[in-house]
């Protein structure tokens, strides 16, 4: 379901980002990546699994998240401008604002079709791909 909803994103950027005449080559770049990443994955999954058991694949994994981290936090500004982090983690789960938006989603025919065909195709697909 988070490929539906951040590929569009992903591919929408790219023109902000790369130059017209390599947007092909970019687009291209970013499919083999992920189409890697589903081969790649679960095989490294498996070696890591049966070599060091569950949980070390798991510390492997949750590794593997540490230089992303540390290149978001060199390349974050030092200083916001705006809400902090608190205001605006209490504006997204303040039950008013989620419950509100939750019913304007359903109210709006195509945003819930959509959303529902989203669901259902990762509830269903997605393990079949995996498997």
């Amino acid at each position: 379901m988070t490929d539906a909803l951040s590929m569009p994103s992903f591919q929408s950027i790219i023109p902000n980002i790369v130059e017209r005449d390599q947007i092909a080559m970019w687009i291209s770049l970013l499919s083999t990546q992920f189409n890697l990443s589903r081969i790649l994955g679960p095989a490294l999954a498996g070696i890591l699994t049966s070599t060091v058991g569950f949980p070390g694949a798991f510390a492997v994994s949750s590794a593997s998240y540490v230089p992303f981290i540390l290149a978001a936090l060199w390349i974050l500004p030092s200083k916001v401008t705006g809400p902090s982090i608190a205001e605006v983690s209490a504006r997204l789960w303040d039950g008013r604002v989620l419950g509100t938006s939750v019913c304007e989603v359903f109210n709006e025919h195509k945003l819930r079709g959509s959303l529902l065909t989203v669901f259902v195709s990762a509830s269903l697909c997605a393990p079949l791909i995996t498997f």
